[in-house]
């Protein structure tokens, strides 16, 4: 009994040591988990490191500083659901910042409770807690748990209540530096990347097109991760279906002409951009990848619409003609780097082109090639992907079928 009494104390002290750390250096602003706090003061043991505003919670301590925390948890928020109504004003005040103090010690650890994060929803709601303070304390979790879908989820009902009541937005600027320093440091975050696309579309035209300048420098820098690729699409789709959809093609005025004109030329750039990338940067199948959404997008459905309002531009942006040359340059370049690589990249592209012109560009007059010989150029492409590729040969078989017929 004494031996049980003595390990709640030992937990019990562990939460009121976190709660005076948050009290004496409230400009914490990341945290982490450590395995020995050896290496920074000689001491093995201790359950909490600071070092300059950043803050280790060691694994050793974790597990008890948790199940008290949410036993704790789980005991005030009886008292509050059930005596709420009947404290007095100052007692209900104290109740309620014990309740956050919990709630916060709790999602440090694991930042998908549910209960603790819809409690503070209801604080909001109450106004004990301010959404500017909410925000912040996210920024803190996210430093440890940046793919927390209820995190995420949590923090856009935040947002979406304080526009509610207000009629206006907390600082975007914040809300985009947040998505990009966590896209930095994990990459591949879809709940980053799709929360940053959420925000954009409630702001201006100027700002989204600044950060498609913003992300042009990010994908340089991670050639790899396909967000920041997938990102840019969002943004040129958006403002070309925003552009071309809502101007009446029968009186279109000299600004709407110009406007059509603007997003004719950062479609016309996006190309150059993904081209020089695909050159510079060999190999990467996320350039490929993007590349091909951006040709069958503008191919498609935008050339169409573009043809129709007599957008004056020299030559087309891209054909099917234009896009096998492209290909043909990439191949026959066999001393760049990774060509192997890139050469599996650039047929598998390359198929996708064929495919166009062998179903919805049948009579297309752009292609120097004929129908019989696009279909053997497609055969030929992958007889030698089956050979590269053979655990994937039941793909190749089955487009062999589709599109040769054999």
């Amino acid at each position: 009994m004494a031996s049980t009494e003595s390990k709640v104390q030992e937990s019990k002290k562990l939460y009121e040591d976190l709660n005076s750390i948050f009290i004496k250096n409230p400009e914490i602003n990341e945290i982490g988990f450590i395995i020995s706090s050896k290496e920074y003061d000689g001491l093995e043991n201790k359950p909490f490191i600071l070092i300059e505003n950043k803050l280790g919670i060691s694994f050793q301590w974790m597990v008890k500083l948790y199940s008290y925390a949410f036993a704790y948890f789980s005991e005030l928020k009886s008292a509050f659901e059930n005596k709420m109504n009947d404290l007095p004003e100052r007692h209900k005040q104290l109740l309620v910042n014990e309740l956050l103090q919990a709630t916060r010690n709790i999602l440090l650890i694991n930042a998908e409770n549910a209960t603790a994060l819809n409690l503070r929803k209801e604080f909001i709601k109450l106004k004990y807690l301010k959404h500017k303070d909410e925000i912040l304390l996210l920024n803190l979790i996210f430093t440890k748990h940046p793919k927390s879908g209820e995190g995420w989820a949590h923090r856009k009902w935040v947002l979406t209540d304080y526009f509610r009541k207000t009629g206006d937005y907390l600082d975007y600027e914040v809300e985009l530096s947040v998505c990009k320093r966590v896209a930095e440091i994990y990459p591949k975050n879809y709940y980053a990347w799709t929360h940053r696309w959420w925000v954009l579309q409630h702001l201006s035209i100027d700002i989204i097109l600044k950060d498609l300048e913003v992300i042009e420098d990010w994908v340089k820098r991670n050639i790899s991760d396909y967000c920041g690729y997938h990102h840019r699409y969002l943004i040129l789709t958006h403002l070309f279906n925003k552009c071309f959809n809502n101007n009446n093609n029968n009186g279109s005025t000299n600004e709407e002409n110009s406007n059509e004109m603007k997003i004719n030329k950062l479609w016309e750039d996006e190309f150059n951009f993904i081209h020089k990338i695909i050159n510079l940067y060999p190999g990467h199948e996320s350039s490929w990848s993007y590349k091909r959404v951006l040709t069958l997008f503008w191919l498609e459905i935008a050339q169409p619409i573009v043809f129709q309002r007599n957008i004056s531009t020299t030559v087309p942006i891209t054909s099917l003609q234009q896009e096998y040359q492209f290909v043909d340059s990439i191949l026959e370049d066999t001393e760049s780097s990774y060509y192997e690589q890139q050469k599996s990249f650039a047929q598998r592209y390359l198929l996708s082109i064929y495919e166009l012109k062998l179903t919805k560009f049948k009579d297309s007059v752009d292609f120097s090639i004929d129908i019989d010989q696009v279909k053997n150029n497609y055969g030929i492409i992958l007889e030698d992907l089956k050979v590269s590729f053979p655990n994937q040969l039941k793909v190749w078989e089955n487009k062999s079928k589709k599109f040769v017929g054999k």
